[in-house]
């Protein structure tokens, strides 16, 4: 048996290679909601993280860091650079803030390409909070891939 093409990065490979400027691109985007600095009203939004244009948003993770003590539901989506909902809950729905937990978007649901969403190529990740919070604190990442 030969090897008909070598596609690896190894030295000496007779194959197309992978330029070492292609590698890395995977990042993190995160940030923190305490709402009991910024109180949120119900059904409000808290636009969380500007992921830029062509990025493949491969996962979003929402952490309970403190509950907020009374009846909380939250949704994490996109939204356009003006704030207005595509999808406000295409990535987590129906997520109780007043319980210590760790919300992940599926695999395969709500994985974006940025470039559909809005002309400039950016969308935004928003919180959305079905009841009011004052006392919730949240933390929004998402993991991303620059393509």
């Amino acid at each position: 048996m030969a090897i008909a093409k070598d596609y690896t990065p190894a030295v000496g490979g007779t194959g197309t290679k992978l330029p070492s400027k292609d590698m890395g691109k995977a990042f993190v985007l995160s940030q923190t909601l305490d709402c009991s600095v910024d109180n949120i009203g119900a059904n409000d939004t808290a636009l969380m993280l500007c992921v830029p244009p062509d990025t493949y948003i491969a996962k979003v993770i929402a952490t309970v860091k403190t509950v907020e003590g009374g009846t909380l539901t939250f949704n994490v989506g996109t939204f356009d650079p003006s704030g207005v909902a595509l999808e406000s809950d295409g990535f987590i729905a129906g997520a109780n803030g007043n319980a210590s937990l760790v919300y992940a978007s599926p695999t395969g649901v709500a994985n974006y390409p940025n470039g559909d969403y809005a002309a400039n190529g950016t969308t935004l990740i928003g919180l959305t909070c079905l009841n009011a919070a004052d006392t919730a604190v949240i933390k929004v990442t998402a993991v991303c891939y620059a393509v």
